[in-house]
């Protein structure tokens, strides 16, 4: 749990601020958890929440490299508090 709240900005959703698991950008360079953006939307309508300008999911995109530095991060985490 304290790996999640410490984790670094960059790494977190700005809607929830939780760590990311399946990041999407959207157009314009926003990274947001996508389950956490598909809610948003569906219950607020196509408005970026921070933005507020037109955004629908299919307009973001799928970040691998993303998701692959919240996993290092993640291990590297976990390796030192193994060391603590």
């Amino acid at each position: 749990r304290d790996i999640v709240q410490n984790a670094p900005k960059e790494l977190r959703c700005a809607l929830d601020e939780k760590l990311l698991c399946d990041p999407v950008v959207s157009p314009g360079g926003v990274i947001f958890e996508r389950s956490t953006l598909a809610r948003w939307l569906q219950k607020h309508g196509n408005t970026c929440p921070v933005t507020g300008e037109g955004l629908c999911l299919e307009d973001c995109s799928r970040s691998p490299e993303l998701r692959k530095k919240v996993t290092e991060w993640v291990r590297g985490e976990a390796r030192r508090d193994g060391k603590r």
